[in-house]
């Protein structure tokens, strides 16, 4: 957890990022109820995943906020898009991106097989991949990806890690909707290990009540240890997906973007997790 200083930091950094989401979610919404920039609106997909994209309810229904959904706001206002953010699982993102034009999904792993399948718009965090146990079982836990097959690994389905691993021969995949699920089947011994980002998990954990200093990262995923991105389905014009990528590419040239992101690397690097080298 984070120490008193850090702790503090944290909160303050947490309830920005509220403020701020709700300030640029009314900047949509005025988008959007006064039809300002004409008839091409984007659909927008996203996952609970704190603090990139997520609600403070943990209801998909209530507003969405987090550090990756301030960078898409601003990205399609730059662009001069009406937008609509959704919160749905994950394979309903899928299933909306794969059949629809104009339809946008954050934050997505990017991989060779995904590579042709969408327009990819631009970085959001580049992320390091591992399979988290719990540390005092460490003894007993995979510090390989074949000797990690023969165990218990949660997974959201049909993410990118679902489908890796389905790929590498996982066979002994338990598959869960929100991925905080997997903390406590952890917990109860359901299963022996979870995938997540290097530099999410402490935040994640402490977000859902568990303590990250209880985890460790068993297992580096190499091949997907990559960025997530902001993507357009393949059927979008290539018009709307040319505004989109030149708004990004704007924003990132000025510093906006990065300013956006700053925070979110100082509650990374306070809620730090071991991992095994």
């Amino acid at each position: 957890m984070c120490n008193q200083s850090l702790f503090s930091n944290c909160r303050l950094l947490t309830n920005m990022v509220a403020i701020a989401g709700m300030v640029i979610g009314a900047s949509g919404f005025l988008a959007l109820s006064t039809n300002a920039y004409g008839s091409d609106r984007i659909a927008v997909f996203t996952e609970q995943s704190y603090p990139l994209n997520y609600t403070e309810s943990g209801r998909d229904d209530d507003p969405i906020i987090g550090f990756g959904t301030q960078l898409v706001k601003a990205v399609l206002e730059e662009a001069g898009l009406e937008y609509e953010i959704t919160m749905v699982p994950w394979v309903r993102a899928i299933q909306a991106i794969d059949n629809r034009e104009n339809v946008l999904v954050y934050s997505m792993t990017r991989n060779p097989e995904r590579e042709n399948r969408y327009h990819w718009i631009g970085e959001i965090l580049s992320l390091e991949y591992y399979l988290f146990g719990l540390k005092e079982r460490a003894n007993s836990l995979p510090r390989s990806l074949p000797l990690a097959a023969g165990f218990e690994v949660g997974v959201v389905r049909e993410d990118v890690v679902h489908r890796y691993l389905t790929g590498q021969g996982f066979d002994h995949l338990v598959v869960v909707k929100h991925p905080a699920r997997n903390l406590s089947m952890l917990e109860r011994g359901r299963i022996d290990l979870f995938p997540f980002s290097r530099f999410g998990v402490g935040l994640f954990s402490r977000r859902n009540g568990f303590d990250r200093d209880r985890l460790i990262g068993m297992v580096k995923l190499e091949e997907i240890s990559t960025g997530i991105y902001m993507v357009l389905s393949k059927s979008t014009n290539d018009e709307t997906v040319g505004r989109v990528r030149d708004a990004y590419a704007r924003l990132k040239a000025s510093g906006a973007l990065q300013e956006i992101m700053a925070p979110i690397r100082i509650l990374m690097e306070a809620d730090r997790v071991d991992v095994i080298q």
